[in-house]
């Protein structure tokens, strides 16, 4: 990297976020052959298809890193596209795009393994392509070139894409990936050619390639009851979306929602056992230096015992100031005690996903929010301190009128707003009708008549300084619709807008609207023919993917739409079978309160060799550091960041903000003098404690001393 970085240094110095391109972050694998990679290693880039802030917090990126790195004789590196700035100084020193780890250009590996989890992200997948010097159509690869495999919920429809990839896995990683990694190692050490290889891939029950009439996905019964520790975890230099721990503690949702596509693609749903729960939290506390966590999943609320997990998780860890947060609650499955148990360290937002306004619609979707509940939970969350709530809406769901939404939706918030008064951000998206739902016969509402609602609603709460209302581009949705239900037409679509410059298509800044649209206009057949309704009896483009729920599953719950009929949460004995659960799979297990309790005080236990003990004596440090090397181009923050997770993961403890959001005590100063005088004044107006953790006072440039302060 040093070559590399001198090539080019004047040019990063000038890029947006340089750190995103030079490596060298902490817990990357670092064991690379003593003689490099030869014909006995497979050399893998894993590639999430958008910028490095993005990418580095995705979690299917973190596990396919894992499990591939810990394959015998495989070596994974991470691989993003580079933004626009950066592809320019890529291309004016004749520079193919690389790996992060090793440097290797995209076009030297041997396989490129994409995550997909946004059907937008196609024209970025070809952009990672084009960088690295690897030809854009399957057909057109050599011998040399990497085997492009895809994965992950927004390929399950790969058609468009089937002329892009070489192959397209279907299904859970950790199911199947492993052993497929193993095997194309074996067979390039056995000398076998590209052709061989990518034979071996067709033959494969969970991959399908073009020509190929059927592909099964597995099911990963084994998630439950598998340690989630990893063995390779990076740590991101630049700051990164999401940037916090997460702990999936369970995969897949019981609820049966017909808009869901995550829902049907990961059945059945299955909970994390409880010891691998603490296992990972103290994992992502203590080696990765996290110190908020999020417990994942399709529907948190609906793990069976989640208040009681939280407090457990609590007494166990927010001593160490670590705060947990539940992204995705149910309104039948949300309390307040829960939220205020999640908040004890760091307050959480009040979350309403009420998709569509009235009863009957919300029973076509399989999902009733209760209004009356709903300002139960509000009116108790403002006396408990809670100032703002956000409400999700879809437009131009079956069972939901267009005519009448913006009305409705309008009503809504207004009957909210006057019963409980407190601040609301209310985003409004277009329902997309997803491959393998039971609305994927559905129609997709058109551009204009979303516009026109979102219009409408605006409009409606414009002086209304109390309700925020934000939409998702009605045209980007409809490209979304286009993607997600086309067929190898939608494929060249993609291929002529990357062409006139479209990618990185889910960035405002960078969305080129009018290349989309004059592919549209250019095609030579009706484009948004692929947003009307499907018959039923007739076979989709995505049918010879088979995600294990049945059709006529599918179909039985389209039917129920119309009837506004509910279907019962999944669970053990099956009330409605879809083709997912059998003798030996089976839904989540019962919750066990025993084992949780036992794994508490377990943890608080051992918990008090990270615990200032009382009567122990703070004291101010001043660090003296300097940027060096590839690390002249992380920014300030990314600094200041690394130094907090740095104090963590070595067990010392810093002391904290009160309020809210607490927040460590480290003062950075950029000169030595003007840090000297900030730690005298913090040291002269603080009284001493007979317990309080460490602080710092960090600085960056010529300081001649390297020493403490009592408090």
């Amino acid at each position: 990297m040093h070559q590399l970085t001198e090539l080019i240094e004047d040019d990063l110095l000038d890029v947006t976020l340089p750190g995103r391109y030079v490596g060298g972050e902490a817990g990357v694998r670092k064991e690379m052959p003593s003689s490099g990679i030869t014909s006995e290693h497979l050399h893998i880039g894993i590639c999430f298809p958008d910028l490095y802030e993005i990418g580095m917090a995705n979690r299917a990126v973190r596990i396919l890193y894992d499990l591939a790195n810990r394959s015998e004789g495989c070596f994974a590196e991470m691989v993003f596209p580079a933004a626009p700035d950066f592809a320019q100084v890529l291309k004016k020193h004749g520079l193919s795009l690389y790996s992060l780890e090793s440097y290797t250009p995209v076009k030297h590996l041997d396989i490129l393994a994409v995550s997909v989890g946004y059907e937008l992200s196609a024209t970025n997948i070809l952009a990672v392509l084009d960088q690295g010097n690897v030809p854009l159509y399957a057909g057109d690869r050599r011998e040399d070139d990497p085997i492009v495999i895809a994965g992950g919920p927004a390929v399950t429809n790969p058609i468009p894409l089937e002329d892009i990839l070489d192959a397209c896995y279907i299904g859970e990683a950790e199911a199947a990936f492993p052993g497929i990694l193993e095997e194309l190692r074996r067979l390039k050490s056995s000398g076998a050619t590209r052709s061989e290889r990518l034979a071996y891939l067709k033959d494969h029950p969970n991959i399908y390639m073009k020509g190929k009439t059927s592909a099964v996905r597995a099911v990963d019964m084994g998630f439950a009851s598998r340690d989630q520790r990893y063995a390779y975890y990076v740590l991101p230099h630049a700051k990164v979306v999401q940037d916090h721990g997460a702990v999936e503690i369970m995969r897949g949702c019981p609820n049966g929602c017909r808009f869901c596509h995550a829902g049907m693609f990961y059945r059945p749903y299955r909970q994390l056992e409880l010891r691998h729960i603490f296992s990972l939290t103290e994992h992502l506390m203590t080696d990765q230096g996290y110190n908020h966590i999020t417990l994942t999943s399709l529907s948190t609320g609906d793990f069976r015992g989640i208040g009681a997990l939280v407090d457990a998780l609590n007494r166990s860890f927010s001593h160490q100031q670590v705060s947990f947060g539940l992204p995705s609650l149910k309104i039948d499955t949300f309390t307040l005690d829960i939220l205020e148990s999640v908040s004890r360290v760091r307050r959480s937002g009040l979350t309403f996903a009420v998709e569509t306004p009235h009863e009957a619609g919300q029973r076509a979707l399989n999902k009733v929010v209760s209004f009356s509940k709903v300002i139960g939970i509000l009116k108790e969350a403002k006396l408990r301190g809670w100032n703002l709530a956000k409400f999700y809406f879809m437009i131009g769901l079956p069972g939901s009128d267009i005519q009448t939404i913006a009305g409705d939706i309008i009503s809504y918030i207004d009957q909210v707003r006057s019963q409980v008064r407190i601040a609301l951000n209310v985003p409004v998206g277009t329902f997309i009708p997803k491959p393998h739902t039971p609305f994927q016969w559905a129609a997709q509402i058109r551009e204009d008549e979303a516009r026109e609602i979102f219009r409408r609603i605006k409009d409606h709460f414009r002086r209304n300084g109390a309700v925020k209302v934000s939409y998702h581009d009605p045209f980007m949705s409809t490209l979304e619709g286009l993607v997600s239900r086309g067929d190898r037409r939608a494929g060249e679509l993609i291929m002529q807008a990357y062409r006139r410059g479209a990618w990185l298509d889910a960035w405002d800044e960078h969305f080129q609207e009018s290349a989309w649209r004059g592919v549209i206009e250019d095609a030579s057949w009706d484009v948004m023919d692929l947003l009307n309704p499907r018959n039923p009896d007739v076979q989709l483009p995505w049918q010879p993917v088979r995600l294990g729920v049945s059709q006529a599953y599918l179909k039985r719950e389209y039917e129920r739409t119309a009837e506004r009929e509910l279907t019962e949460p999944c669970g053990y004995p099956c009330p409605h079978p879809c083709g997912m659960c059998g003798p030996t799979v089976r839904p989540a297990a019962e919750f066990d309160a025993e084992t949780l309790e036992r794994l508490s005080r377990e943890f608080l236990q051992t918990a008090g060799k990270l615990v200032v003990q009382e009567g122990d004596q703070a004291r101010y440090i001043m660090i003296k550091y300097e940027k060096t090397g590839t690390a002249r181009f992380l920014s300030h923050t990314s600094v200041m960041r690394s130094f907090e997770r740095a104090f963590r993961r070595t067990g010392i403890s810093l002391a904290h903000t009160r309020g809210f959001n607490p927040k460590p005590k480290m003062d950075f100063s950029s000169r030595w003098h003007s840090a000297w005088s900030l730690l005298r004044n913090i040291c002269s107006s603080r009284q001493p404690s007979k317990r309080r953790p460490w602080r710092t006072c960090s600085q960056s440039s010529q300081m001649p001393f390297l020493r403490d302060f009592p408090a």
